[in-house]
């Protein structure tokens, strides 16, 4: 019954946008905080949220599941 319908979620940790420049003066420090808690020190990209949503649309066989695009940081938990 719900097998036509394909539901995914792309789940992203800190990602580097505008947005975080509202931080303000204390970004670097923030960075520096955050990143300390992922496997990959560093805060992701837009454009690798962007590729992990157009591989949950282009994969037909994917469905249900969440995609964390975090750095590691939830293995790291």
């Amino acid at each position: 019954e719900i097998a036509p319908k394909r539901v995914n979620v792309v789940s992203p940790g800190i990602i580097d946008t505008p947005m975080v420049a509202l931080i303000g003066d204390d970004r670097n420090k923030h960075y520096q905080n955050v990143t300390k808690t992922h496997l990959i020190d560093r805060a992701g990209l837009p454009a690798e949220v962007a590729s992990a949503i157009i591989f949950a649309i282009e994969n037909d066989f994917i469905t249900g599941t969440t995609i964390d695009v975090d750095g590691g940081w939830l293995v790291a938990q």
